[in-house]
């Protein structure tokens, strides 16, 4: 089982926005002032789609969270390795290990 998630993303790859519940989120509340701003600004933008998309805050170059000391409760609570890291990363063909499926299988590693 792997012990990080660098260069997957994976869990982040479905949100566009950091997913807080709302302004009453303690996580949201704790926020600094100009991540509130970024995430108000980009809701409010011709850019957000409210679509099953990339969250804004998703590095795609390293698959890390551009703010991971900010992130939501929820992205915090989240393990790697867990069964939903593992199914997630299932559907779209990567171990734990970041291999792809097939080659991890031919390697033993699945």
């Amino acid at each position: 089982m792997t012990d990080h998630c660098h260069g997957c993303g994976v869990c982040c790859n479905h949100v566009e926005t950091p997913p807080f519940y709302g302004p009453n989120d303690p996580s949201f509340a704790r926020l600094p002032q100009h991540l509130k701003d970024e995430i108000d600004a980009y809701l409010k933008s011709p850019l957000y789609l409210g679509k099953d998309i990339p969250c804004i805050w998703l590095d795609r170059g390293t698959g890390r969270c551009k703010n991971h000391e900010h992130r939501p409760d929820v992205c915090a609570d989240f393990e790697v390795g867990d069964e939903p890291c593992r199914e997630m990363r299932k559907k779209v063909g990567l171990t734990l290990k970041g291999l792809p499926v097939v080659e991890a299988e031919e390697a033993g590693e699945a």
